[in-house]
């Protein structure tokens, strides 16, 4: 499974590639801060099967998101935040997010999991287990 991790912090891009890459079956074929010239466009030419967002409170992220999956409605989007409420869990699914995970709470579509202190590599091994065939 091919991977595009869109993240600001170039910290946390390095440990979400790390953790992801010790997955077998998971490789990150790419990686960008949200506001990277030309983002859209890598993702366009590099077609990962997977897209991990860090959290879509920016609205150029948001219109990026639907942009993206009206193009290519075969990607599926993961969009991982700290904190979120029900409000950017909503965003979030209408810009076209197949799942929505917090550090206090999980959904998925069309399942719903719940949970407490998702860390990333719990957030990982959830992304394996939901788009791993």
């Amino acid at each position: 499974m091919n991977v595009f991790v869109v993240e600001n912090s170039e910290i946390s891009r390095e440990r979400l590639q790390s953790i992801l890459s010790g997955i077998p079956g998971i490789t990150v074929i790419g990686r960008a801060a949200e506001d990277d010239p030309g983002v859209a466009e890598r993702i366009d030419t590099l077609l990962p099967d997977v897209l991990i967002f860090d959290n879509l409170r920016n609205m150029a992220v948001v219109g990026m998101l639907k942009n993206i999956k009206k193009r290519h409605p075969m990607i599926k989007a993961m969009v991982l935040a700290n904190c979120a409420s029900e409000l950017d869990f909503n965003c979030c699914k209408r810009a076209g997010a197949d799942h929505f995970l917090t550090g206090t709470r999980s959904s998925c579509e069309p399942v719903r999991l719940y949970g407490n202190g998702y860390t990333i590599a719990g957030w990982a091994a959830i992304l394996r287990f939901r788009f791993h065939e």
